[in-house]
């Protein structure tokens, strides 16, 4: 019997690696982020311009992201990531070697956690040579994709662990992803006659509920032990054609494995086009390049800086007034023009809530008045509730012409089953929305606008060029306006209000442009 019918393992141990949550720090002090201050993306970018590259803000870009989950994806026209890295951990520590000590480089100190953090960055996107469901009849498949992968091959695989737990609701599949990378099985065959056996599986995973700075191989999920799947097949034992799962494995066992594809086929696409690496890396593409990580975690040199540069370059955005807009003040608003800004609040105890994304939007005019839609953005890009507003056009102002006060028109509710449409006229709704405050404690008119002193501000969400603002007092706080267009690849920020820190409200710009209908 050849041995990788009953053992194997692949060239490369996989490493524990942390997986680097979306959740902001605030919410939970004991987490570490990628984009926090003096992490891994922030000393990345620093690195960078102490190289003579253009800044590429991959820590402004990953913070960004951060409360995307699909609330920005139709809007960006960017695949978010969900809530954490562990797939690209996983992918990182089946292929890259661990880094196993500090660097200090340009006086700036990379962490052993600091270069972890950076290889699963790179990794996070990376294409694949093999994918498959595992369903609940279908252990064969896992069999032979760990016989074939780790006992022949030798490479590690990775392996969504997680079941998907069911709606109690719905009836449907909840998705969630636990991606685990595996380097080591032993198993063992009973018998049963006709061609079928009973299998057990032990399989050695790297975990990711470590530290960052951690090193070594911490199993999963209990340290020095394997996971143990049973299950039956029928058929060769190497790529046996049916299979069931038995015992605890059938409320137990992965529902995906994948590979990614071998480093140096990756590596080849990346000396072609930085970042092409990356499967559909249109949409997952992230600014931290694998050329310039490595000269941190294995202390390699580039030899041409002309691709690197000319990627970054690409990526720069710049804060202009275009001729036809400087003459007009402030400059316009079309129908379709939207801006979406991260809001926090405080509620009626003093407790400051988790972000949200809210969504303002221009439907339509109304003499002197624009007419907004607002609203908060639901998982989905669903608004349920969406408040109609009357702005002035001049002013900028809360329009003194609007049905109700502050503003208010109307409000439309969503049946987020059927999507139909229901309007309600009661002012309470916005009276009482948190999103009142934000938007009708309004500064000064423009023409006052132009009096206050010019500040500089950096929107993490935008980028880390300061845009030159004014500082328009509302009477319980501050908004930053941009008094100028502000040019963007998605669209122009046209005259509207940068960021808000009010007394219970703050908000900041993270998307704007043009809805396309």
């Amino acid at each position: 019997m050849s041995d990788y019918l009953t053992q194997g393992e692949a060239d490369h141990q996989a490493w524990s690696g942390y997986w680097w949550p979306m959740l902001s720090s605030r919410d939970r002090p004991d987490y570490r982020n990628l984009y926090d201050e003096n992490g891994p993306l922030d000393k990345y970018d620093r690195y960078c311009t102490a190289l003579g590259l253009p800044n590429p803000r991959s820590r402004e870009f990953e913070n960004w992201r951060n409360f995307a989950d699909s609330r920005l994806e139709q809007a960006t026209g960017y695949k978010a990531f969900w809530w954490g890295h562990c797939n690209g951990w996983a992918a990182a520590s089946v292929l890259e070697n661990e880094p196993t000590k500090a660097r200090e480089l340009h006086g700036i100190a990379f962490k052993v956690g600091d270069q972890k953090g950076l290889l699963t960055v790179c990794h996070n996107g990376d294409p694949v040579d093999l994918i498959r469901r595992i369903g609940s009849d279908e252990a064969h498949i896992f069999h032979a994709a760990v016989l074939q992968s780790i006992g022949k091959d030798r490479r590690g695989l990775i392996f969504d662990t997680k079941l998907d737990p069911i709606d109690p609701q719905t009836g449907k599949s909840t998705r969630e992803v636990w991606n685990y990378p595996a380097y080591r099985y032993e198993c063992r065959y009973t018998a049963l006659g006709g061609n079928q056996y009973d299998v057990t599986m032990q399989l050695w995973f790297a975990d990711d509920g470590v530290m960052p700075d951690f090193i070594g191989t911490r199993n999963w999920p209990e340290e020095g032990k394997p996971k143990v799947y049973t299950y039956r097949i029928r058929g060769d034992k190497a790529n046996p054609h049916a299979g069931t799962w038995t015992g605890r494995s059938i409320g137990d066992h992965p529902d995906l494995v994948w590979r990614p594809q071998p480093l140096s086929v990756q590596n080849a696409a990346e000396e072609r086009d930085p970042g092409s690496s990356q499967e559909n890396h249109e949409q997952y593409f992230h600014p931290t390049l694998r050329q310039i990580v490595y000269t941190v975690t294995q202390d390699t040199k580039i030899n041409d800086f002309s691709k690197l540069q000319r990627k970054l370059a690409s990526l720069d955005l710049h804060w202009v007034i275009t001729p036809a807009e400087a003459a007009g003040y402030p400059p316009p608003i079309a129908v379709g023009d939207f801006w979406r800004y991260r809001v926090v609040h405080k509620d009626t105890i003093g407790y400051t809530t988790r972000p949200f994304i809210l969504h303002v939007e221009c439907v339509g005019y109304v003499g002197d008045d624009w007419v907004f839609e607002v609203g908060a953005v639901h998982q989905g890009d669903i608004i349920p509730e969406r408040h109609v507003i009357y702005v002035d056009k001049v002013t900028r102002l809360i329009s003194s012409k609007s049905p109700h006060e502050n503003g208010y028109a109307y409000t439309l509710r969503q049946d987020i089953k059927t999507g139909a449409f229901a309007r309600s006229d009661d002012p309470s709704l916005w009276e009482n929305s948190p999103l009142r405050p934000l938007l009708t404690q309004m500064p000064y008119a423009w023409d006052r606008a132009g009096l206050e002193p010019v500040m500089a501000v950096t929107l993490p969400g935008l980028g880390s060029e300061a845009v030159p603002c004014r500082g328009l007092s509302t009477g319980n706080g501050l908004q930053y306006w941009a008094d100028h267009t502000v040019s963007h690849p998605r669209g122009n920020l046209r005259g509207m209000f940068l960021m808000s820190r009010l007394d219970r409200v703050t908000a900041e710009l993270v998307d704007f442009g043009q809805k396309v209908t």
